[in-house]
């Protein structure tokens, strides 16, 4: 290539860098502007769309800001002022106390860039003259204004802004409960009367006039529209409602509480006038039971002569098979029978109380002797006959008698023949045999106090090897 065509080549070269270089400066500046044009479109969306969370053509906070969601902070003359949980979104709001109710600065409100410097709250009734204004809290109900000072240097500067606060009626009282709470309900024992809820003793209600409220009553779970100012007198679970009227300082106050009637323990009486002796229960054969008992069973109940199991209405109901259960075992067995014991020995007595609607059962068990004191007394002829069959017969004599021991009442024993009678010896003798244990014949002597061929009452008591006892009086025995 000549010199000419190399030169020629080069210029082209240049040319073309040039024009590369100029290409790449014009997309340079093209792509800047666009990406500028973007970023001031972007602006104008975020003005125009005010819900997005930034900042508004007018320079305020958005509430839907994420650091101000629940609009409880606000920018006035260049100050930031966090309101606490008290501000309700259109004032400062606190309740009743009967105290002096204060704006806690650093909890209610709170100025967040003024260096660590406290401000100062001061209050005045809503629509008074700012010359009222104090720094002393507000106690009663009502609405107020509140400012807050800043301190410059040893003056204060004043927002412009005041805030509304409201002290509103209480919506509940704290009462205090008495000695009929059992820390879940209230409760009392049933007497037989009414239970009132007592407003002096179950429940003190401090500046309350009892006249302002009203006590209603209902069966635990009944329907609301049960409730009634009937007070309840059965035992049972009720609730009570307790319904305060409006004041000047509470709104109307409801409070509702379980209320619980327990059922009545039975008082038991053991009468010491009956067969109760202190420790246990006693009792013997006596003449006149054995006259009355003449030709049964004679048997030894306890009754209500004996104890007393007392509601509250003064009725011994021991005599109610439906209330009460008496039942006895001989000491040493193990099961209770309803028949009272018949013959002489140790037993126990079981009282069964059963429950009802308004009382508690029990069941109580108590030593019960019978003991075998002989039957000593006067018998005419009739009543010789009717009780112990006595015949007499030419020598023939039979005669039928309660066998009392200490363990056991034998049947009878049967006086088979009078072996020898002496009138002038004053004794007797006869055979028998007992017909309890059907034993061998026996003999045995009696002696009388009198002749027998002219007393009118003959006595005749036997005692054979210690196994019984038997004390008799008889007369016109010939």
């Amino acid at each position: 290539m000549n010199a000419v065509a190399k030169k020629t080549t080069y210029i082209i070269a240049i040319i073309l860098a040039c024009c590369l270089l100029v290409t790449g400066v014009y997309l340079l500046v093209h792509t800047s502007s666009l990406k500028d044009k973007g970023t001031a479109n972007a602006s104008e969306n975020e003005t125009a769309n005010p819900d997005d969370g930034k900042t508004n053509p007018d320079g305020k906070t958005n509430p839907d800001d994420k650091d101000n969601k629940d609009g409880k902070k606000e920018e006035v003359n260049g100050y930031t002022i966090q309101m606490g949980d008290s501000w309700n979104g259109e004032c400062f709001e606190k309740e009743y106390t009967g105290s002096k109710l204060s704006l806690i600065y650093g909890i209610d409100i709170t100025v967040t860039n003024i260096d660590g410097i406290e401000a100062v709250i001061e209050y005045k009734e809503k629509g008074a003259d700012n010359s009222t204004y104090t720094k002393t809290a507000p106690t009663n109900v009502g609405e107020y204004e509140v400012r807050i000072l800043i301190p410059v240097g040893t003056d204060f500067e004043v927002f412009e802004k005041t805030y509304i606060y409201k002290i509103a009626k209480a919506t509940k009282y704290d009462p205090i409960k008495g000695d009929s709470w059992n820390g879940e309900s209230f409760e009392k024992t049933y007497t037989g009367s009414k239970l009132a809820f007592d407003l002096k003793k179950d429940l003190i209600i401090k500046g309350v006039n009892e006249s302002d409220v009203e006590v209603y009553y209902k069966k635990q779970g009944a329907d609301d529209s049960t409730y009634t100012d009937k007070v309840p007198t059965n035992a049972g679970e009720y609730e009570v409602k307790v319904v305060i009227k409006e004041t000047a300082t509470h709104v109307e106050v409801e409070q509702t509480f379980g209320y619980k009637i327990a059922k009545a323990d039975y008082t038991v009486i053991l009468s010491k006038n009956g067969a109760w002796n202190g420790e246990y229960f006693e009792k013997s054969y006596t003449v006149e039971k054995f006259k009355t008992y003449a030709g049964k069973s004679q048997s030894f109940p306890i009754t209500k002569d004996d104890v007393k199991i007392i509601d509250f209405t003064g009725s011994n109901i021991i005599s109610s098979t439906k209330d009460v259960k008496i039942s006895y075992r001989e000491k040493g067995t193990t099961k209770f029978f309803t028949d009272a014991p018949i013959k002489a020995g140790e037993y126990e007595v079981k009282i069964e109380a059963f429950e009802s609607a308004n009382y508690n059962g029990f069941v109580k068990t108590y030593d019960y002797i019978v003991s075998n004191k002989a039957q000593e007394g006067s018998y005419n002829t009739t009543e010789l006959k009717r009780i112990f069959g006595v015949s007499v017969d030419n020598g023939e004599k039979t005669l039928q008698c309660q066998i009392f021991t200490k363990s056991t009442i034998s049947s009878s024993i049967t006086i088979t023949k009078v072996l020898e009678w002496s009138a002038t010896k004053n004794y007797v003798v006869l055979e028998y045999i007992d017909q309890n244990t059907l034993t061998k014949t026996c003999t045995v002597r009696v002696d009388l106090p009198f002749t027998p061929s002219t007393a009118e009452k003959c006595s005749f008591q036997a005692n054979v090897n210690n196994r019984f006892i038997v004390n008799l009086n008889f007369s016109n025995v010939k």
